[in-house]
């Protein structure tokens, strides 16, 4: 099966697939093979361990390493062996953080790989995924932008944000094409996009966009959007006009602002949006000539 020929190792694979107990390759061999600079023998030593289960647990580790082969042919084979036994599935975190921010484009694509057959590989590296999603390689840009398709939750409100305010184009669009809703209840998740908006205003259309789509038509999340995160001037204009005879939408939004504050810690120039804004409403209200005290603002 590690014959130095496609037609002959295929030929010996299909023979001890229809007869597997003819299968007679020592460990070592095994071993010898998967570490081998042959990519013949490589493709053969993941050929063997499809066949006999006992000789692809030994290996699990080295197995789930050809992923990442230089090898196409080698690449695919251990991504259909791992699709067919995912238990033998064996990449730590560090190996692959490593291939993720590898310049061998092999790697990188391993490591997409990896996560699309165990997506709780993807704990605490979403970022460095995402950011995938603008590789230089097209094929890696294609092979991210599957993965998230086929797993929408692996991409929060931070990645988002992150890859909205890259220059290129590309990526930005994969980014908003893969947008999905989020929950709505957790006003925490809304804040790396608004406090992106502050960072790169050139791009702020494209993440209050990514903002209202993650909050999929919430009516909290919308209302803290015609507050937060560089609107138009003249949306707060209207939101403060709206409000200023009215005690009722007044209470509410002081409420919602103060629910929103403490999620607003470590996003430093959205809170100093926030707090331009509680000005701007107090400041409203006094003008309208109606005590706020006696208006129950305090309530």
């Amino acid at each position: 099966m590690g014959y130095q020929t496609s037609d002959v190792g295929s030929a010996a694979y299909d023979l001890f697939k229809a007869r597997p107990e003819l299968l007679d390759l020592p460990v070592e061999t095994l071993a010898a093979w998967l570490q081998s600079e042959n990519k013949w023998e490589r493709l053969g030593a993941i050929r063997a361990a499809a066949l006999d289960p006992k000789l692809a647990r030994v290996h699990a580790r080295t197995l789930s390493e050809l992923l990442g082969d230089e090898a196409p042919d080698v690449r695919d084979a251990a991504q259909s062996l791992l699709r067919a036994r995912p238990e033998l599935l064996n990449l730590p975190t560090e190996p692959l953080v490593a291939w993720l921010q590898s310049k061998d484009v092999a790697k990188r694509l391993g490591a997409i790989r990896a996560v699309a057959l165990d997506p709780k590989l993807a704990h605490f590296h979403t970022r460095l995924l995402s950011e995938r999603l603008g590789d230089d390689d097209p094929e890696i840009r294609d092979a991210a932008q599957g993965l998230f398709e086929t797993h929408p939750g692996l991409l929060d409100s931070s990645s988002i944000a992150w890859g909205l305010l890259s220059p290129d184009s590309d990526y930005r669009q994969r980014i908003l094409n893969l947008v999905h809703p989020l929950d709505t209840s957790n006003l925490s998740a809304l804040m790396p996009l608004l406090e992106a908006c502050h960072r790169n205003n050139e791009h702020c259309d494209e993440l209050r966009l990514a903002a209202h789509l993650t909050g999929g038509g919430g009516s909290e999340w919308e209302d803290l959007l015609r507050w937060l995160g560089r609107p138009k001037p003249e949306e707060v204009e209207s939101c403060l006009k709206e409000i200023r005879n009215d005690d009722q939408a007044a209470r509410h939004t002081l409420k919602m602002f103060a629910n929103t504050w403490e999620a607003m810690s470590g996003f430093p120039n959205t809170r100093k949006e926030l707090a331009d804004r509680i000005r701007s409403l107090v400041d409203t209200a006094g003008a309208s000539g109606t005590p706020r005290t006696n208006r129950g603002w305090k309530s």
